[in-house]
């Protein structure tokens, strides 16, 4: 930007400075999901968008945020539109919408306790997953019996999965063992309390 004055008679002086345009936002972004059958589905965004210092996410089930990357977690099946404005410095402002549709919700709880697990080190099912816990009863009290009666696993939550050992860290014979959950939530009186059978099968063959 040059910007030159004079005087009646002639005198002129000029002076001159940068003008730096930043480049306008484009709003982008990503998602991925577990895609397993739990009491909620969990989508993890991530955000695309260049040239953008702020954000607003609408998640198209009433939440919203504010952050970078971010996560919503949806308890109805159905189609959801996702939006997301990205916001540049000087206030200019792009935005980008994506449908998701979801159909791994399930208001059965006892269809999300798998009943057999592989504790051979794998990387498959080597674990009881329980996510449904984490993810709406934190205060869950959980406990695994042999046919006998006696107590092998016992939690307050569920942030380490039973892997099919006692507290020794001696892994259990193969065979079917129970457990007993019990949620501890007051909103589900009626089926605050489940119980079944595990089977723990090792063997490769």
């Amino acid at each position: 930007i040059y910007h030159i004055v004079g005087t009646e008679n002639g005198c002129y002086d000029t002076i001159s400075q940068p003008l730096i345009i930043p480049a306008l936002p484009v709003a982008g972004f990503s998602y991925n999901s577990n895609n397993g059958l739990n009491i909620g589905a969990v989508f993890n965004f991530i955000n695309t968008s260049v040239n953008a210092s702020s954000f607003y996410w609408d998640f198209g089930n009433g939440n919203t945020s504010t952050a970078i990357d971010t996560s919503n977690t949806y308890f109805s099946n159905g189609e959801y539109t996702v939006s997301l404005i990205a916001i540049g410095e000087l206030g200019c402002a792009d935005s980008i919408s994506q449908l998701i549709t979801i159909n791994t919700v399930t208001t059965e709880i006892s269809t999300l306790i798998p009943n057999v697990i592989s504790p051979n080190a794998d990387g498959k099912n080597d674990v009881w997953k329980l996510e449904f816990l984490d993810l709406l009863f934190p205060n869950a009290h959980v406990e695994v019996y042999n046919e006998w009666g006696q107590l092998l696993f016992e939690s307050d939550g569920y942030d380490i999965p039973w892997d099919g050992t006692v507290d020794s860290g001696e892994a259990v014979p193969d065979g079917t063992y129970y457990y007993i959950i019990n949620l501890n939530d007051t909103s589900v009186p009626e089926t605050d309390i489940f119980k079944g059978t595990i089977l723990v099968l090792k063997s490769k063959n």
